[in-house]
């Protein structure tokens, strides 16, 4: 992928993650007694700050329990449950709500064009789920 595009690739994946991580944190606070909120709250707010960490720096084991964070059509995937975990109780989230969407097409736009290419980090991954490893096996 060109550095220009990577770059904003990595912007607009940093700036999502870092508003929805505040969304889902505002969302932890205000809602302590509604359990279903509450709950949504806690794994969108692991989800999204995962997704931004994932972006500074390789987080240990995440390749091997979660690895739609290194496809695009995983991180479409990802964006997708983030948006329904919202509770949009105000403005700011419905902005944000309806943000995410394009950012889910992008997703799909990238996972069918392989000319784009793909950041360094999703090649360096060692995704668990791979074909032609276990052909030996004697199951």
């Amino acid at each position: 992928m060109s550095t220009p595009v990577l770059n904003a690739y990595r912007i607009a994946t940093i700036g999502f993650s870092g508003v929805l991580s505040l969304l889902f944190l505002s969302q932890l606070f205000f809602n302590l007694f509604r359990l279903s909120v509450l709950t949504r709250a806690i794994f969108g707010l692991v989800l999204s700050v995962l997704l931004g960490l994932l972006e500074f720096r390789e987080v240990g084991q995440l390749d091997k329990y979660a690895s739609f964070y290194y496809t695009y059509p995983g991180r479409g995937a990802l964006f997708a449950l983030l948006f329904g975990l919202l509770d949009y109780s105000g403005a700011f989230s419905i902005i944000v709500g309806m943000l995410l969407w394009p950012m889910i097409g992008a997703h799909a736009v990238l996972s069918v064009r392989p000319d784009l290419g793909e950041p360094a980090y999703f090649k360096t991954a060692n995704i668990a789920l791979s074909t032609g490893e276990d052909e030996g096996d004697i199951v």
